[in-house]
């Protein structure tokens, strides 16, 4: 099992149809995977896109990581108020829709801005077409002076969680991104 993925409910709900479905534990680790895929691994600080200070899976709070199951534990810490936070604003929609505002929270920092927008909205009002439509705008990144730019890996991210917003993520997906997560914990052995 992937560190930092681990739930303890055991349902199944379905997901894509009725030929596909994912257990508590797999939505879970879709949501932790999707976030981690975009954000990738990294032990050493660098600078993002945007000019932050990075390190781990895209922190931009945390000076310093041990290793990659350090950062798993930070990640968590992370995460769990975010998805709950999000579960009280959004408690209409499937966990993996509520996956993808937690990724966009993670990756933006503000849930009142998500809140505001005509993708958020959309997808209240069960305009899962609009919804999607509007949420790949969230492609931008704020560069020097303010300047924002279309963003490749936000547009590639966008992308992906889309298909969870629509339904169309299924078992295929879900087998491809946890082989590209082994992939990064199997390079970063510790």
């Amino acid at each position: 099992m992937l560190a930092g993925c681990a739930s303890s409910k055991h349902e199944q709900i379905k997901v894509v149809n009725d030929k596909e479905l994912f257990t508590s534990t797999q939505k879970y680790q879709i949501m932790c995977w999707v976030i981690k895929k975009s954000e990738n691994y990294r032990a050493d600080s660098y600078r993002c896109q945007a000019g932050k200070k990075t390190v781990g899976w895209g922190f931009t709070n945390v000076s310093k990581v041990k290793d990659i199951h350090h950062a798993d534990e930070i990640f968590r810490d992370i995460i769990e108020p975010l998805y709950q936070e999000v579960n009280r604003n959004y408690p209409q929609l499937t966990y993996l829709q509520k996956a993808v505002i937690v990724s966009l929270y993670y990756n933006s920092g503000s849930l009142t801005k998500i809140k505001k927008s005509d993708f958020a909205k959309a997808l209240v009002n069960n305009d899962t077409k609009r919804a999607v439509k509007n949420f790949k705008q969230w492609n931008k990144v704020k560069v020097r002076k303010g300047k924002f730019i279309v963003s490749r890996g936000l547009v590639i991210r966008r992308s992906y969680e889309a298909k969870l917003l629509d339904g169309s993520f299924n078992m295929s997906d879900y087998n491809k991104l946890k082989s590209e997560i082994s992939q990064i914990y199997k390079e970063n052995k510790s």
